[in-house]
């Protein structure tokens, strides 16, 4: 039989850990393999999908995130537009946002803009 690896405690733990490496002091370029999507592009994707999740994996992609958009290189990069844009989509009437019951892409951005904060 198969054994599945993406359960929520997996996903958690490694999500934290790549918040730790984004700790690291030099560009993210740096270690890009050079892929046909780029690695912070890739790591932000991560990042908005833990977002949504409802599960321990929404905080740990919030607190990965904050580490993420403090880095210079990302900051110049535009990523943190991204997110906003991504943000306001989550807001709007009918995505779960205003017009309805809270979404947990919602939920997951005030807890990544609370963590960035508090990362001031």
């Amino acid at each position: 039989a198969e054994q599945r690896t993406d359960t929520w405690s997996t996903l958690y733990c490694l999500t934290l850990w790549l918040g730790m490496v984004l700790l690291t002091p030099f560009d993210l370029d740096s270690i890009d393999s050079g892929g046909e999507t780029g690695l912070a592009a890739r790591i932000l994707a991560l990042g908005l999908a833990g977002l949504r999740s409802t599960s321990r994996t929404r905080d740990a992609s919030a607190w990965m995130l904050a580490k993420y958009f403090t880095r210079p290189d990302v900051t110049v990069a535009g990523s943190l537009q991204k997110f906003l844009s991504w943000t306001r989509d989550a807001w709007a009437p009918g995505a779960g946002g205003a017009g309805g019951a809270l979404a947990p892409g919602v939920v997951g951005f005030t807890r990544c803009g609370a963590l960035q904060a508090w990362n001031q």
